[in-house]
């Protein structure tokens, strides 16, 4: 969509933290934990038609006002397990900011468990764990509890 005049403020916030403990019991493969976690607020307003009252200074279509995420992970001698949660705020999927047009907020939570062993790469994936419906964008809904297995060798 092109739109002739906006005006965008917000702010992201990143932090994270990665942790190495030494084992006793396997002193070359320590244990690893990681989380990483990401805010953005975003206030995306469309100036282009000041004689529009449903579009002008509304929230920017499919523009959320919130959205984060946060990762972790635990790592031990090439096995990890992995745990994402995304979430994505209310926002609208067109210029006019009225209740029809409104996308309700949504979010997911996914797991992974991978292996790395010299050239091989092994890895389960379980995605949207709680089978949440909902749609990126309008009337295409993404899929609900879904999962993979990925084998990949490499010289």
């Amino acid at each position: 969509m092109n739109l002739g005049y906006v005006e965008i403020r917000g702010m992201d916030v990143n932090a994270g933290i990665d942790l190495t403990i030494p084992l006793s019991s396997s002193p070359t493969h320590p244990l690893t934990i990681s989380a990483n976690g990401t805010y953005t607020y975003q206030k995306a307003q469309d100036f282009t038609d000041p004689t529009d009252p449903l579009t002008f200074g509304g929230q920017i279509a499919y523009i959320p006002w919130h959205s984060s995420s946060v990762m972790t992970s635990v790592s031990w001698n090439g096995l990890s397990l992995q745990y994402v949660f995304n979430y994505v705020g209310t926002r609208y999927s067109a210029s006019a900011n009225t209740l029809a047009n409104q996308v309700p907020a949504w979010h997911t939570h996914d797991l992974a468990v991978k292996y790395n062993i010299q050239h091989f790469h092994i890895s389960l994936e379980i995605n949207n764990l709680a089978n949440q419906q909902y749609e990126i964008i309008r009337n295409y809904p993404m899929p609900g509890l879904n999962g993979k297995v990925v084998i990949k060798y490499s010289l």
